[in-house]
């Protein structure tokens, strides 16, 4: 286990960055102990003292427990002023005060106890500079395309498998920079070629748009709120063989990259917003044409309800798990999360 009383794992890398969790986890001990020893917390409305009691519980049969808090670097990140206005005052300054306690707090834990903060891209919070000295602070950023190629050539080199350079292009070219979504097709190609090099005959039979497509049209659906195609589209892609929390991450992706383009601006040539965002074109296309069919309220608002989903099924609030994603869908889809004369642009 790391040797300092806390560890901080952020980035928008989510594969990267939940394999290194899983890996934490299996440090414990066996998977039997797991459930009595970890608790997950959602670290959006936490206060210090609850963290603090959860902290001390000793763990269950010996060994070591660990706390997982999501989101809670995220809760204090100052706010962006408009263009000639002064910096804002974040609304969560205060509880800042209260939280520059948890250096100490971490300090007087039982040393069976390993305390994790797991937040998404973070890129001004107050709080994760006061921890920085006092954690062990791993950032998952964003991959490049030449770390897409490395990555890809690594993982199969893990599973005795090789393949050939054009393969990997062509691997990255089809499947973008998304890492959770490369390791399914990756799994793919495993299973069809059964143990022999892979090869680009191999990628242009196995791995399609299809998936992507599924993508996209899924978070159409649910933007549109369309409940019972969303619903559906979600049931279709999870028993292809997607976990749901990776349909999460791949949605969730869609609209952050959606309200990138937006903030290019859809008018911008296709080859530029492509290599701004790290994407294919035929990708930048679908992310242009759905900003431009929707609003940045309607966007981010959906962006943020998917990372409420996904928050809820890492921390238990809801099973099975795909519970937190119907129940999502049906939210929106009936209008209880935004009336629907307020969500298309």
């Amino acid at each position: 286990m790391p040797a300092k009383p806390i560890t901080i794992l952020y980035g928008p890398d989510a594969l990267t960055r939940h394999e290194k969790l899983r890996e934490l986890k299996r440090q414990l001990g066996p998977d039997d102990t797991l459930a009595g020893n970890v608790t997950e917390l959602d670290g959006r409305q936490l206060r210090l003292a609850e963290l603090r009691d959860v902290c001390r519980v000793l763990p269950f049969f010996g060994g070591r427990r660990m706390v997982i808090v999501y989101d809670l670097l995220k809760r204090f990140e100052s706010p962006k002023p408009g263009a000639g206005q002064p910096p804002k005052k974040s609304k969560s300054a205060a509880d800042l005060e209260e939280w520059r306690g948890l250096a100490a707090c971490a300090a007087e834990m039982p040393p069976t106890t390993t305390l994790v903060l797991v937040d998404d891209e973070v890129k001004d919070s107050p709080l994760l500079k006061i921890l920085a000295p006092v954690a062990e602070v791993m950032a998952f950023p964003a991959p490049t395309r030449d770390r897409v190629k490395s990555w890809i050539r690594e993982r199969l080199s893990r599973n005795g498998v090789a393949i050939a350079d054009d393969a990997v292009n062509l691997i990255e070219e089809m499947a973008g920079t998304d890492l959770w979504a490369i390791s399914n097709e990756i799994d793919k190609l495993m299973s069809y070629c059964a143990g022999r090099d892979i090869t680009a005959a191999d990628v242009r039979l196995m791995v399609s748009h299809s998936r992507e497509e599924n993508i996209f049209a899924l978070a159409d659906a649910i933007l549109e709120g369309r409940t019972n195609v969303a619903q559906r589209s979600f049931a279709r892609i999870v028993q292809e063989g997607t976990e749901p929390l990776a349909v999460i991450a791949m949605v969730a992706r869609q609209l952050r990259l959606t309200v990138r383009a937006k903030a290019i601006g859809t008018r911008t040539p296709l080859p530029e917003i492509a290599g701004k965002l790290g994407i294919a074109q035929w990708q930048a296309k679908r992310a242009a044409d759905m900003a431009n069919r929707f609003t940045l309220a309607r966007l981010k608002l959906v962006y943020q309800k998917l990372l409420d989903a996904d928050l809820a099924m890492k921390t238990g609030r809801y099973h099975p798990d795909d519970l937190a994603v119907v129940c999502l869908i049906g939210d929106l889809g009936t209008g209880k999360i935004l009336d629907k004369t307020q969500a298309f642009g």
